[in-house]
């Protein structure tokens, strides 16, 4: 590596603000192993004190082995107007392209991940956060909101063997959102934890099935309606429809069978079968 140390003479004395950020060099020194932007003496405002300090652009290479290029303001990393970038490679080769505000990633930005992942998009305190884009060599993308490096908010998130588009809690899944499989088939309603939880509708088509009702982790459960459609080419109006309680995705409690046919069962079920009392209609 090139030896950055420093060796300019410093630029003439610059009388900086009550409130304007700075860091002396000689605080600087302690955690910098080399870099080539140049130094600068400053002096407070109504003192007689006066720093040693960064300024301008260059390189800085830090001693956990961070690497900085870009603008330095008074010791502050700083990326100045919003047209400027700075770049930042870290210890575990994650490559950050963007804003860099009072030492802070702030702004808009763009994270090189070393597994090839990228993400572009808005970024507070070094973390996703806002609106953002990120994908994957093996095909996973998301587009959406982020908070503190979660998903959160509504995002679109698509994947070989599906995709959603919906709400999003703190990396999870949850709230309103659609889920469609490669199958084609799929389900609308709510979502707690990644799991299906809530009111919803699902759709099989490889099954030629729809159910509307209540789930539990995945589960038809609680008060719900599935029917079984009929193979390509029926044309029967009726359909075999259960209308009742379910659990564990199966029929259990009290329902109501109709039958294709025109037939009725009425009573109670326990794992899919008649189970108790009830009435049969001819």
């Amino acid at each position: 590596m090139d030896n950055l140390n420093i060796t300019q003479t410093p630029q003439k004395t610059e009388k900086i603000k009550d409130n304007q950020k700075y860091l002396p060099y000689r605080l600087l020194e302690q955690i910098i192993k080399e870099t080539d932007v140049s130094k600068k003496i400053i002096e407070e405002t109504n003192s007689e004190l006066w720093y040693e300090t960064l300024t301008g652009l260059g390189k800085i290479l830090f001693n956990n082995n961070v690497t900085y290029y870009g603008s330095v303001n008074n010791g502050v990393l700083d990326s100045g107007p919003k047209t400027q970038t700075c770049t930042i490679i870290f210890s575990d080769g994650t490559k950050y392209e963007g804003e860099i505000h009072n030492n802070k990633l702030t702004g808009k930005g763009k994270f090189i991940f070393p597994t090839k992942a990228i993400y572009t998009g808005e970024v507070l305190n070094g973390f996703r956060n806002g609106y953002g884009v990120y994908s994957s060599p093996e095909g996973v993308t998301y587009e959406g909101n982020w908070k503190k490096g979660l998903k959160h908010g509504k995002g679109k998130l698509i994947r070989k063997t599906m995709n959603y588009e919906g709400e999003w809690k703190m990396g999870y899944i949850e709230g309103e959102g659609r889920l469609k499989w490669e199958n084609g088939n799929i389900y609308d309603g709510e979502f707690i934890a990644n799991n299906i939880n809530g009111n919803g509708y699902m759709i099989w088509y490889d099954r030629a099935e729809k159910y509307s009702g209540e789930w539990k982790e995945n589960l038809q459960n609680g008060y719900g309606v599935h029917i079984w459609y009929e193979p390509k080419g029926e044309t029967k109006i009726l359909r075999n429809r259960y209308v009742g309680e379910w659990k564990n995705g199966l029929r259990n409690g009290y329902g109501i069978f109709f039958f294709s046919n025109g037939n009725k069962y009425e009573g109670y079920w326990k794992d899919n079968k008649k189970n108790g009392c009830g009435v049969y209609t001819f």
